[in-house]
């Protein structure tokens, strides 16, 4: 399987630096979600593991390997992206979205094959597309849509998948949708997945380990029970909330009830 790493690194855009002497290991074979509040460094920090920013310092490491210093097809064919608003063409059906994730293993001595045919089919049956796969994305419901790109993303029949906040703008059914194909690429295939998610509960529920940012640092990170508590709420979120275990799966879930104060108290508490 391939290891991924960021040692150390600092990034940032045209102003002050987002993220700052932060290093962070994505666990091999489970499912990592980064979690903060906005501006916490979340997407940087995906953005910089996928090789689409180059840190200001430190590094990230594919295999041992800086990556920045890799061909890009080899990245490629080691790691699937998708990032939080993609975009592709008028009028390209989802069949051919799932084809583009063949480009990584195609050159000028090895054009389509029926191997590719086999990993784009399997694809659109994984992700359940088969039956929409004649059809244009843009005639799509925003589940079924991600769907396509996660088949996209599989077609490049990598071990690592870093996907950048696959719930934004789903309603619950189509969110539970996207997170349970996930959940299923990791345990019967094997998968790695880093992805960042907003939503605390879907990230302990669905998760093996959990990276918290804040401020660019990371704040906590291990497993579910032990990064998901009322500290972190309170300090992270600047909110209060109670916390209740998931029947099903032991980890523990959030209900908030108030935005954190000075004193302690949650704004609407009584004095």
């Amino acid at each position: 399987m391939s290891e991924l790493r960021a040692d150390n690194v600092t990034l940032g855009y045209d102003g002050p630096d987002v993220v700052e002497g932060l290093s962070v290991e994505v666990r091999q074979g489970e499912i990592t979600c980064i979690v903060g509040p906005n501006g916490c460094g979340k997407s940087t920090l995906l953005r910089s593991l996928a090789r689409m920013m180059r840190p200001k310092g430190g590094a990230v490491y594919l295999d041992g390997a800086d990556i920045f210093g890799l061909p890009t097809r080899e990245v490629a064919r080691s790691l699937g992206i998708l990032p939080q608003t993609p975009t592709a063409p008028e009028g390209l059906t989802v069949r051919e979205l799932a084809a583009q994730g063949r480009y990584p293993h195609q050159g000028w001595l090895r054009q389509w094959s029926k191997e590719d045919e086999r990993a784009v089919e399997g694809a659109l049956d994984t992700t359940g597309v088969r039956e929409l796969a004649d059809r244009p994305l843009d005639t799509l419901s925003g589940g079924q849509r991600q769907r396509a790109w996660i088949a996209m993303a599989l077609a490049q029949e990598t071990e690592t998948l870093l996907l950048d906040e696959p719930t934004t703008y789903l309603d619950m059914a189509h969110a539970l949708e996207v997170l349970q194909l996930l959940e299923r690429l990791n345990r019967e295939e094997g998968r790695t997945i880093l992805m960042v998610l907003h939503d605390l509960n879907n990230a302990s529920r669905f998760s093996h380990n959990i990276v918290a940012l804040s401020g660019g640092r990371v704040f906590a990170s291990g497993e579910p029970r032990e990064v998901i508590t009322p500290e972190l709420l309170a300090e992270v979120f600047s909110v209060e909330a109670d916390f209740v275990t998931d029947p099903r799966t032991g980890a523990p879930l959030c209900v908030p009830y108030g935005l954190r104060r000075a004193g302690g108290k949650a704004a609407g508490e009584d004095e």
